[in-house]
């Protein structure tokens, strides 16, 4: 934990002034890990998770206005292919699904498993995990399926989508 020392002098060189500073978060991280503490709820069946099938259904049906409405403005996204703490803003990410659209016909996407909405008190904030099996074809033929996905949505005071993580290999597409 890094710490400074500040000290003060007098003319007999002994110490009449000790200061220390430090970060003190460390503490409340200390006093928080001795107890078990509640962070939300989990939610099996939430108006959120409708809105992330909403915008699955949009995704595979290639309608890129209805998907897009259920985001806000300002969204964010990223990719476990992308480099950590890199998001590319919603008009990027629309380029990017129309290039997919371009490259794969019969997207399809079907649930595994349920999804889950969880309300992280500490930050005030719903997440929506979920969890999905990838199958297209490329347009030369080549049928790709079974391709693990999960999917990550964070919404904001509104209602509206304001991050978005996949995960997924990126093998599968090279």
């Amino acid at each position: 934990m890094p710490i400074h020392n500040l000290y003060s002098f007098n003319k007999e060189n002994k110490i009449v002034v000790h200061g220390q500073y430090f970060d003190d978060a460390i503490f409340k991280e200390i006093g928080n890990s001795l107890k078990t503490k509640e962070n939300g709820k989990i939610y099996i069946n939430h108006p959120y998770i409708v809105t992330v099938r909403k915008v699955v259904n949009a995704y595979c049906a290639e309608d890129i206005e209805t998907m897009f409405s259920f985001y806000a403005p300002n969204a964010t996204f990223g990719s476990s292919s992308m480099k950590t703490n890199q998001l590319i803003g919603v008009e990027e990410k629309k380029k990017e699904d129309k290039e997919t659209f371009a490259t794969y016909d019969n997207m399809q996407l079907d649930q595994v498993g349920y999804p889950d909405c969880i309300y992280y008190e500490e930050g005030d904030a719903y997440v929506v995990y979920s969890w999905w099996s990838l199958s297209c074809t490329t347009k030369d033929g080549k049928k790709m399926s079974n391709i693990p996905v999960m999917l990550s949505h964070t919404f904001d005071k509104e209602g509206k989508i304001s991050n978005e993580i996949v995960y997924l290999n990126s093998n599968h597409f090279e």
